[in-house]
């Protein structure tokens, strides 16, 4: 099997995976619907836990194979049924036999199920809009950024799983927030609370289940006619080939050589109009690119034959046979890079981070960037278990360029992007430690 076959069946199982998620997602929020129906209420909250336990294995499974996809959607329907069986227990151990007003002001009757869309629903609508707001500064994300690199550090399928997956966020909340809406408007003002009338199979079976089955549809019609663009017909404006990138971040002293785009010369690619190390290039697909081959590389790039150079790591996409090689180059002199071939200018750190606050810095650099700052500043901070190497809470070490080339650091282990993200000085550390070591396998 050649390359680009590899890569056709890659984005195929790619595209069919964005299907096969919302159908068992949503799937199970079905399987709750209807379960009060066969199982007593007690048998119920067990049920759905081992329900949300299995998915969070099928997530923790999908998370350690060697091209993961996208399992946002099943991450959040297992925290959905995770908060709604908690509810369910609560309500079970606070009600017993004395409660003898429903909420909606009629007697209540013990013998009745549970109606599970009442509570499935407003916790979907809040966890989704939760999601929504924090956008790829979520765990789960956080968690896919630190073990795969950034979106634009990867191929064409992680952009789209990291688009797909924001829209079937969306959807899934105006979907949840619409059933919130209809089945308590139709729980306060229209459900008797004697047996279960056909106009209550209606609100709570039938159209929870009209409405699983029509996304269900509409997405099969979606992703159908994406995998007919990319797969089927493609061609060579839209087909996707492989190929590796090799890039250099040149440092002398703590000053980083960047060069600013000719904003007066039209230039429909954006990745030309923001500032960028200039030491960049793209070749054909390669799985190893080592310091040596670097070091021509670097040699030949630029005509610099002195420089220094260290390997920072690795981000790849299997699936799509994409990848990028990033390195430092140290020059000994700013007078190194005047003959150089490539055209560049000198920066500050400070002019670097106001430059990533402004956002003028290409999508790769800042992601370079980010992840070297992050995982140096907890290397320095913490130990591997999170713990403070110095005892003053909030301590910020000094981060310097110059010190790049002794620091004994590998930027391919994910692990003090995790650390960045829950250490001593984050509150509940220790439990959230637990829980995505455990549950999650977070951090692992």
């Amino acid at each position: 099997m050649n390359d680009n076959e590899k890569r056709h069946q890659g984005l195929t199982a790619g595209i069919r995976s964005l299907w096969v998620n919302w159908a068992l997602s949503l799937g199970g929020f079905i399987v709750c619907i209807f379960a009060p129906l066969i199982l007593s209420k007690t048998l119920v909250p067990f049920f759905m836990l081992g329900l949300a336990l299995f998915i969070l294995v099928l997530v923790r499974n999908n998370r350690t194979s060697k091209s993961p996809f996208c399992y946002k959607l099943p991450y959040m329907t297992a925290t959905v049924i995770l908060w709604t069986t908690v509810t369910l227990v609560i309500i079970l151990l606070t009600s017993g036999h004395s409660v003898t007003i429903d909420l909606n002001g009629q007697p209540y009757n013990h013998k009745m199920p549970f109606f599970m869309i009442l509570l499935l629903a407003p916790f979907a609508t809040i966890i989704t809009a939760f999601y929504m707001f924090r956008g790829r500064k979520c765990a789960f994300c956080a968690d896919c950024e630190a073990r795969l690199g950034n979106t634009v550090e990867r191929g064409f399928l992680s952009k789209l799983f990291t688009q797909e997956a924001d829209y079937q966020t969306k959807v899934l909340f105006f979907s949840s927030l619409a059933l919130t809406i209809i089945e308590w408007v139709y729980y306060f003002y229209g459900y008797i609370n004697t047996n279960i009338s056909r106009r209550d199979i209606i609100f709570y079976f039938v159209i929870p289940v009209s409405m699983y089955i029509l996304t269900l549809l509409l997405m099969a019609i979606k992703y159908y006619a994406t995998w007919a663009y990319y797969c089927v017909n493609s061609n060579e404006e839209n087909v996707h080939r492989g190929f590796s990138r090799i890039r250099f971040l040149v440092i002398c002293e703590d000053r980083l050589w960047l060069n600013i785009p000719e904003l007066s010369t039209f230039d429909i690619n954006s990745e030309n109009l923001t500032i960028d190390t200039p030491a960049r290039g793209e070749i054909s697909f390669t799985a190893k690119f080592n310091k040596f081959q670097a070091h021509d590389y670097f040699r030949h790039t630029t005509g610099i034959t002195n420089a220094r150079i260290k390997e920072l790591y690795v981000s790849s996409d299997a699936r799509s046979a994409t990848n990028i090689f990033h390195f430092a180059a140290f020059v000994s002199s700013f007078d190194d890079v005047k003959n150089c071939i490539l055209t560049g200018e000198w920066f500050t750190l400070a002019d670097v981070q106001r430059l990533y606050a402004e956002h003028a810095l290409s999508p790769l650099l800042s992601a370079e960037l980010n992840r070297i700052h992050r995982s140096v500043m907890a290397w320095k901070t913490y130990t591997r278990d999170g713990k403070r190497l110095y005892k003053i809470k909030h301590y910020q070490p000094t981060f310097r360029l110059a010190d790049m080339e002794s620091w004994d650091i590998d930027f391919n282990d994910p692990h003090w992007l995790y650390v960045s993200l829950n250490n001593e000085d984050r509150p509940f550390f220790k439990i959230r430690r637990l829980w995505r070591k455990y549950v999650t396998g977070f951090g692992e």
